[in-house]
């Protein structure tokens, strides 16, 4: 028995969100991963990860958004962007 795991690198904006979507279940299938873990850390038109994003982005497929530079990465409510000074 294998573990393939597909890492797909930074998900940027729309266009990243829309090829995610329309891809990740034919190229899971072509590749045979067993686990995909994603880095949707600018999801959001690149400033961070709504939690409405994050649940898109986790519906249709098993998969794990992952942010390295935001806090709370990991999580399944994600995020959201940088808060703004009062």
């Amino acid at each position: 028995m294998s573990l393939n795991i597909l890492f797909i690198g930074d998900v940027v904006g729309r266009p990243g969100r829309e090829a995610l979507e329309d891809r990740l279940a034919s190229l899971r299938a072509e590749l045979e991963a067993s686990v995909c873990i994603v880095n949707g850390e600018n999801v959001a038109d690149g400033v961070g990860i709504t939690p409405k994003l994050a649940d898109r982005l986790l519906a249709p497929e098993p998969t794990r958004s992952r942010s390295e530079t935001t806090p709370g990465a990991g999580r399944r409510s994600a995020p959201t962007s940088p808060s703004r000074s009062a």
